[in-house]
């Protein structure tokens, strides 16, 4: 990249090289976020549909998700002053991918860990008869909740929230990793 000087101060030339490192790594933290969510996302709702024909999450909660979540992220990871160890690190070339081995590790990981969370949470709502339990839960808890099941069988209103605010929280905690 091409830097245009306006004095000859050094500090300004080493204060430019930081800022032009931090918005690289910026990008790369944002990438690494946005990446983890939506295979997430996109993997909750079509492995969903296909298994249980019905979306954990619904479009309203995948608009909140996006709007939201995915706006605070951008300015959350893009606002960072740069440090100093960030001259310390090697300058980037232009053909260095952006998504490096060791972020792909990252995206990969926390994928697994949210996607096995929260297939986990779907697995156990529609596992869960109302004979298993000895008191006989459905019938208890799903009215006291105001739950029941959506569309007349399928997943219950408590376990779209429970996945919702799961995959919330989840995302969450992804940003502060990033």
């Amino acid at each position: 990249a091409d830097i245009l000087l306006l004095d000859s101060s050094f500090a300004h030339l080493v204060a430019a090289v930081a800022w032009g490192r931090n918005v690289y790594d910026s990008v790369t933290r944002f990438l690494q976020f946005q990446l983890t969510a939506n295979m997430v996302a996109i993997a909750v709702a079509v492995g969903g549909a296909v298994c249980l024909r019905q979306s954990p999450l619904s479009a309203v909660q995948m608009l909140w998700v996006n709007l939201i979540i995915d706006s605070l992220a951008s300015l959350a990871l893009a606002t960072d002053a740069p440090n100093a160890d960030v001259l310390t690190t090697p300058p980037h070339r232009p053909t260095d991918p952006i998504v490096t081995p060791t972020v792909l590790k990252h995206i990969l990981g926390q994928s697994a860990y949210q996607l096995a969370v929260l297939y986990g949470i779907v697995g156990m709502e529609s596992a869960m008869q109302p004979d298993m339990l000895p008191f006989h839960g459905n019938d208890l808890l799903l009215p006291l909740l105001g739950s029941t099941p959506i569309g007349g069988s399928g997943l219950t209103s408590t376990c779209t929230t429970l996945v919702f605010n799961t995959f919330v929280w989840m995302q969450l905690f992804n940003q502060i990793n990033c």
